[in-house]
């Protein structure tokens, strides 16, 4: 009883104990906390830390869990001890009471952190009260040079006054500002004028180590009461005022791709196959920099098991404060990751676990295809079709990536063939031969038409954006790695490459509304299309495009479309073929009256 044994697949069964393994579950849900409406503290997104990393990361000291215990910070361990030492003899007050202090108040500090590595509340209790020690007694040796004392070796050489300044203003190394006020509470050394306040410290702090920013006269004139740590007290000192009105910005200006690598911004390419906050499936599992995320499952899992016992009712799914649809808004980052072939679980399964659940099933309830197809259409543009639903068969997908695939798989009119030339004209030079572009009224990318007796190339609409080279890269991986037949993935991205060869070329397509692009710039379009071909496959005996391609060669190989994309390249060759033509005839006129005249 409760052992559950089959022989559909022998190399992966073996006796499992259903419940010793729902305990276990039902264990690791009771202790995940609930989102909670005070965090404040938050990890930096992968997104922004993927840009300058050190710009996020402690360098010397380590302050609250999310830090604490890296290798590279301990050294300051015993710094912090100090600290704690200096700041019990100059209180007067017992560690008993100090501790008493932080321990009813955990509950709420825990609260304020979106992560937690799971301390035990001991341990938890100890590393608040250093810290905490340590940045107070930081920010009154930084004011008042008596209470360095000793030979400090953050104020005297090797001087680490700088980093350790910037390190507690890092948001991944905070503490709660009412922690450190509420112990500051218990001493004899703060209080009213002339001893200093809290406020007043970090105030002191702050216009000497980032005086642009925090503006000394400002103190008496900004509300401080309800500061949540101190990276919340600098944002502070700017907070709009009521006269200063939000407004709709009418022009966006960004960084070329030239300039951005010149300012030292690495490019991120190399991540579009990588999570960046959450696993999925066995590959990544047990990741370091994943491991954040698995408080956040064991949530969705409570909650999921939770849900099952009640009817449908879709108004409240986000009623709590959850960080992945609340600040710091973790959602982008999730529903990239969701996307990457190596973090995917069989769509069978997620069926079968949705059918066990009465908030799934016939409308309007949601089936799980329908869900799916609903988050695709809303976020990745043009690539997933409101309208595909009805007409497109997802019975036999196989996961997410798959769904995306399935969108534009050809039509049995579509026909694949044998290519003898893997080369085709730029938009540009199809220009200069004669040809027209016309933004298709068709929804399927790939549905792109050519007619030769007009001169007219019809294409659907593509919206690019920076998630673009992520969807695209994980489809053609798939098409890749699965053997699909037919790789009309790889093939679609090789025929862009082949029309985006240049930023004038984007430039023509974005002109005629057949692309919309939300990239920084044209190159970075050419740049997109020429990573993709990096390591793309494609098949001469199996091309979708050869019939398009055998087209636009022989329409540029006439000779008045030839003749006509050599001599008019440009309005001023056109000008001054055309002036070349008209000397030639008036000189041959010319030519022809003088001979007349002589006889």
């Amino acid at each position: 009883m409760g052992t559950s044994s089959t022989t559909d697949e022998p190399s992966h069964q073996v006796s499992l104990d259903i419940e010793k393994l729902a305990k276990s579950v039902k264990d690791e849900l009771e202790i995940s906390n609930p989102f909670s409406d005070t965090c404040c503290i938050y990890k930096v997104p992968e997104r922004l830390r993927a840009v300058n990393e050190k710009a996020c990361t402690p360098r010397l000291v380590s302050i609250g869990p999310i830090h604490h215990g890296n290798e590279k910070l301990k050294a300051m361990e015993d710094h912090k001890r100090m600290y704690l030492k200096q700041f019990l003899a100059q209180s007067e007050v017992s560690v008993e009471r100090f501790i008493e202090l932080i321990k009813e108040k955990e509950t709420r500090l825990r609260n304020c952190y979106a992560e937690t590595n799971g301390f035990s509340s001991e341990y938890f209790i100890k590393m608040i009260l250093m810290d905490a020690a340590f940045v107070i007694m930081f920010l009154l040796k930084y004011k008042y040079r008596d209470f360095r004392g000793s030979r400090d070796s953050i104020f005297y050489p090797p001087y680490k006054r700088l980093e350790v300044g910037n390190d507690i203003c890092l948001l991944e190394n905070q503490l709660p500002f009412f922690i450190l006020e509420e112990l500051c509470g218990l001493s004899p050394i703060y209080g009213n004028s002339p001893k200093p306040t809290l406020i007043e410290l970090t105030h002191s702090f702050f216009t000497t180590a980032f005086d642009s920013w925090a503006v000394g006269d400002i103190l008496g004139r900004v509300d401080f009461s309800e500061v949540k740590h101190l990276v919340d007290f600098l944002t502070i000192y700017h907070r709009p005022t009521e006269q200063e009105q939000y407004g709709e910005l009418e022009v966006i200006t960004v960084p070329s791709v030239k300039e951005l690598h010149q300012a030292g911004v690495k490019e991120l390419n190399e991540k579009a196959c990588t999570p960046r906050v959450v696993s999925i499936g066995p590959i990544h599992h047990g990741n370091e920099k994943l491991k954040a995320m698995e408080d956040h499952k064991r949530m969705y899992l409570k909650e999921f098991i939770a849900r099952t016992k009640y009817e449908y009712n879709c108004s409240n799914f986000r009623r709590r404060r959850d960080s992945i649809f609340y600040p710091p808004y973790k959602i982008e980052d999730v529903k990239i990751d969701i996307c990457l072939l190596e973090n995917q679980l069989p769509f069978f399964i997620l069926e079968e676990l949705c059918g066990l659940s009465p908030i799934f099933g016939n409308p309007p309830k949601p089936t799980l295809i329908g869900l799916t197809h609903w988050f695709f259409s809303n976020e990745w543009g043009s690539w997933a079709v409101g309208e595909y639903l009805g007409r497109v068969d997802f019975s036999e997908v196989k996961h997410l990536v798959d769904f995306l695939t399935i969108y534009h798989r050809p039509t049995e009119q579509q026909q694949f063939g044998e290519l003898e030339v893997l080369t085709a004209p730029s938009v540009k030079e199809l220009h200069q031969a004669g040809v027209k572009f016309v933004l298709s009224s068709s929804k399927h990318l790939l549905d792109i038409k050519f007619d030769r007796n007009k001169g007219i190339l019809e294409i659907p609409r593509l919206q690019l954006q920076g998630r673009t080279e992520i969807m695209l890269r994980n489809m053609q991986a798939f098409e890749q790695c699965h053997g699909l037949k037919d790789g009309y993935v790889g093939d679609y991205i090789f025929l862009m490459g082949l029309f985006v060869s240049a930023s004038k070329d984007v430039e023509m397509l974005v002109e005629n509304r057949i692309i919309d692009n939300w990239l920084p710039s044209n190159e970075e379009v050419v740049q997109l299309f020429y990573n993709l071909n990096i390591g793309n496959f494609v098949s001469r005996e199996d091309f979708l495009f050869e019939g398009l391609i055998k087209d636009l060669n022989a329409f540029c190989e006439r000779p008045w479309n030839k003749w006509r994309a050599k001599y008019f390249k440009t309005p001023w060759a056109a000008i001054s073929f055309s002036g070349a033509v008209i000397g030639l005839i008036l000189t041959v006129i010319q030519s022809v009256c003088s001979i007349l005249q002589v006889v």
